[in-house]
């Protein structure tokens, strides 16, 4: 049997600049620890990924594990994950901390690469229709 899970928590408003920056930090801690976990560990599934997302309107964050495993049986270990990030979040040490703030903002400074990711850009900002050009900044 092959199914697959996502399980989207609704944040906010995309619109909100300082909401969207500490999710994309959460994004960026939570990302290793989660492929570590659930897909290296656990073995829940070939495709394993969390991360930021905006749909319709809401700033979100989710969960997607495509897996031979049953649904509610996946539901519960990333529920068990997300316990352990609250966990991991409050005993974060500032070091440690800081260390993340500088390799988001590092990477938020980034120039494109070439024309291609310009534009995409761009057109991300044209699509969402709230013409945030400067977004990044």
């Amino acid at each position: 049997m092959n199914s697959g899970i996502i399980y989207n928590v609704q944040i906010g408003s995309p619109t909100d600049a300082e909401l969207r920056a500490q999710l994309q930090l959460l994004s960026q801690i939570a990302k290793e620890p989660t492929f570590n976990q659930l897909r290296t560990q656990e073995q829940l599934g070939y495709i394993v990924m969390s991360g930021m997302t905006e749909q319709a309107g809401s700033l979100n964050f989710r969960f997607l594990v495509q897996s031979e495993k049953k649904p509610d049986y996946v539901e519960t270990r990333i529920e068990a994950f997300m316990d352990w990030l609250k966990t991991h979040l409050e005993t974060l040490s500032e070091e440690d901390f800081e260390k993340e703030k500088k390799s988001l903002i590092s990477k938020k400074e980034e120039k494109p690469k070439n024309l291609g990711e310009e534009t995409q850009r761009f057109l991300g900002r044209i699509s969402d229709k709230y013409y945030e050009f400067d977004r990044r900044e």
